[in-house]
């Protein structure tokens, strides 16, 4: 009996894949890192399906050392993010969605090459949401290849205190929000469409 309920569930399971360039702002300088993202989500009711999501943002870490300025290879985007998402989608061969995640997540690091001047902010874990819009077409029955833009964020980050030494130095900063937009391309399996 389980063995027949999990076989109708994986009929009726979607799993997606997709990944872009993500583009976030460090302080004055945008950092660019490859977005990653696997989806798996159920058709609730007609076009709205609810599904888990997790994203990745795949930069690396750059060492927590103080440079002088620049310092050069240290521009990065790391962070890690888990949502439940809605999505609606029309139906057809080609269909446009809109999907809403929420969620928990963590931002690695956001560093720009001058760490001198604006040291890498990092967090803890905390709030994460997502949104995306954009179109797939089933160019099989069960094989769909897609486009979209889709917009992260990341709470409970935090910046540490700098200085250069004078009257200019700047205080610890808590609870910013980082965002990151990224056009991405996917292909989604859905065996029981």
């Amino acid at each position: 009996m389980v063995a027949i309920i999990a076989a109708l569930l994986a009929l009726l399971v979607e799993l997606g894949l997709s990944a872009g360039p993500g583009f976030a702002d460090a302080q004055t300088e945008t950092v660019k890192a490859p977005m990653l993202r696997a989806r798996v989500g159920v058709d609730l009711i007609g076009n709205l399906s609810l599904n888990a999501t997790l994203l990745g943002a795949a930069g690396r870490e750059p060492s927590r050392t103080v440079c002088g300025s620049p310092c050069l290879g240290n521009l990065s985007l790391r962070a890690i993010s888990g949502f439940a998402s809605l999505r609606f989608h029309n139906s057809g061969e080609l269909q446009g969605f809109v999907e809403l995640g929420l969620g928990i997540g963590r931002l690695i690091n956001l560093s720009s090459d001058d760490l001198f001047e604006k040291p890498a902010i990092r967090g803890r874990g905390g709030f994460s949401m997502l949104v995306a819009a954009g179109a797939r077409w089933f160019v099989l029955r069960s094989i769909g290849l897609g486009a979209s833009l889709q917009w992260s964020m990341w709470t409970n980050v935090s910046q540490p205190a700098h200085g250069f030494g004078g009257p200019y130095d700047v205080a610890a900063r808590d609870n910013l929000i980082v965002t990151a937009l990224a056009p991405v391309l996917s292909i989604d399996f859905a065996p029981g469409r």
